[in-house]
């Protein structure tokens, strides 16, 4: 029995030997890409949206219809660190933003926070928008929105969105908009 374990012991310190002259094999579970691999990824981008409506009593919210649009074109890159990488090339951190201008529509978003595990970016950021009304005032509209980015295959991510948004009091009631948006983004 004792001579086992001496062989045993021996093999192991041979192995370790052999090891620390040429690099040793990865022992145990592989740490697995973090995010998304580095690329540039592109698509279209579905979104849904509902509005509802609550008077300042909240009794009988109005529930408007599901609204889509047409799809978008979704391009997204992707750096060595599995983050989305900004306009400048760096990657995505809490308070980086940026503006938009969609005609009757203006705002921001501003990064909240970045989640990366393996296969996975998940970012938060504080949203505001500002719709332009008939009468020439704009109705502020603030709120939050995630994007989610799943590796599904190599070269494929699927994109979710979701955006939830408050309007400030209108005339007695305030508006809640929901969107949801899906894409398949591909290198």
């Amino acid at each position: 029995m004792i001579a086992r374990r001496i062989i045993a012991v021996v093999v192991g310190l041979a192995l370790l030997a052999a090891c620390l002259g040429q690099g040793c094999p990865p022992v145990g579970p592989q740490q697995a890409q973090q995010g998304i691999p580095e690329g540039f990824y592109e698509g279209e981008i579905e979104c849904s949206t509902i509005i509802t409506t609550y008077t300042i009593d909240m009794s009988n919210p109005e529930v408007g219809t599901p609204t889509t649009g047409p799809p978008s074109p979704a391009i997204r890159s992707f750096g060595s660190d599995g983050n989305l990488l900004t306009a400048q090339g760096s990657s995505l951190g809490p308070g980086d933003g940026s503006d938009l201008d969609l005609g009757l529509f203006t705002g921001s978003t501003t990064v909240g926070s970045v989640g990366i595990s393996p296969g996975r970016l998940v970012v938060y950021y504080d949203y505001v928008v500002y719709m332009d009304m008939p009468d020439g005032s704009s109705v502020r509209f603030a709120g939050s929105m995630q994007d989610t980015y799943d590796l599904v295959s190599p070269g494929t991510v699927l994109l979710t969105r979701s955006t939830h948004l408050i309007s400030d009091w209108v005339d007695d009631e305030f508006a809640e908009a929901r969107t949801d948006c899906t894409a398949t983004l591909e290198r």
